[in-house]
């Protein structure tokens, strides 16, 4: 039995909650009209250590999926397979969509790296339910009285997948300071992802293809001072869309996908041997009012991370076996917390 199944079997009230919430993300895709609506479902982002500290995903350096994010904070030190299974609106073993991360990334002498990353965004059986008088589609799934009958007449599937190539290096500017007897080293990493949309909506199709780019600035404090609390200081940045991607339906729509920036901050700083704490915060167009932010402790066996996302309290947990981490994160959203787990492997 499907899980869209499974949820019409719940009380009605539940269900059709459940589904109008999910047809108000679904219908104006079919629409083909302009806007930021292709690739929203994305929003959610991936990445157990961007999601768990606050979504703060374009401000934290080194992760798995930081061609989602920010190409420019793709570093590291080895090769690199990460994966990921989110259970959207409801739990990791009944949820009313997936979403699906894989990555890889190889390191390019010391200073690149190249990483190839896919997300798909998946829901599958949504009921169809025959046109009655001028009831909308939304309508009929928020109320049960429009729908003609307790069955649908049919299902249809929507899935969304972006594939991509991103390419980061870290450039190392030394700078001679006259009160310091040694070289200050600023680091400016770069970074860009190249990427392909492609979504499915019943007999609707859309493709198009767009550019990230991003930014960062690292110094680390323990060059002008030691102490305690002197650690790594990062101010990142980045651009999605940059270009303004451009989705073309098979009705002849042209869907534009606007440029979105994010500017964010970090702070790492290991005040006992083998501990690490992690201070980020970042603002995007997403939370113009106030910043996204979040907190991680974090040592070789295991890492606590909390923070506000846009809409409430996200946390996550990762254990680290040997060159395998596995992770698990909560994330809190308005229909409901949504659940992932992830691996990765460094060899």
């Amino acid at each position: 039995m499907s899980t869209w199944r499974k949820w019409l079997g719940f009380p009605e009230a539940c269900a059709s909650m459940a589904l109008a919430g999910m047809a108000a993300v679904l219908i104006p895709l079919a629409s083909g009209a302009q806007g930021r609506y292709a690739a929203e479902c994305f929003r959610l982002g991936v990445g157990i250590q961007a999601v768990a500290a606050g979504s703060c995903g374009a401000t934290i350096p080194g992760n798995g999926t930081a061609f989602f994010w920010n190409p420019a904070l793709a570093e590291r030190a080895h090769p690199s397979a990460y994966f990921e299974e989110a259970g959207v609106f409801g739990s990791l073993n009944s949820s009313l969509a997936r979403l699906r991360t894989a990555a890889v990334g190889l390191p390019l002498g010391r200073a690149g790296i190249v990483q190839v990353g896919y997300v798909h965004f998946a829901v599958e059986d949504i009921p169809r339910y025959p046109s009655l008088g001028e009831s909308s589609f939304v309508e009929r799934l928020a109320d049960p009285t429009l729908r003609g009958g307790v069955e649908p007449d049919g299902w249809f599937e929507d899935g969304e997948s972006a594939l991509y190539w991103c390419y980061a290096h870290v450039f190392r500017l030394p700078l001679r300071l006259s009160w310091m007897a040694e070289e200050l080293l600023l680091e400016l990493p770069l970074g860009v992802s190249a990427k392909l949309l492609s979504h499915r909506l019943d007999a609707w199709r859309a493709r198009g293809a767009g550019v990230d780019i991003g930014a960062a600035l690292r110094l680390d404090l323990r060059q002008l001072w030691q102490g305690t609390w002197s650690g790594e200081f990062l101010l990142a940045w980045r651009v999605a869309d940059v270009l303004g991607t451009r989705l073309r339906w098979n009705s002849g729509s042209i869907e534009q996908i606007r440029p979105a920036k994010s500017f964010g901050m970090a702070y790492a700083v290991s005040p006992v041997r083998s501990v690490r704490f992690l201070f980020v915060a970042e603002k995007d167009q997403d939370t113009a009012n106030w910043p996204k932010f979040g907190t991680g402790l974090m040592t070789d066996r295991f890492e606590l991370l909390a923070g506000r996302g846009p809409e409430g309290l996200n946390f996550g947990l990762l254990l680290g076996l040997g060159r395998l981490r596995i992770g698990y994160a909560r994330q809190a959203t308005g229909l409901g917390p949504v659940e992932r787990i992830g691996a990765e492997f460094l060899w």
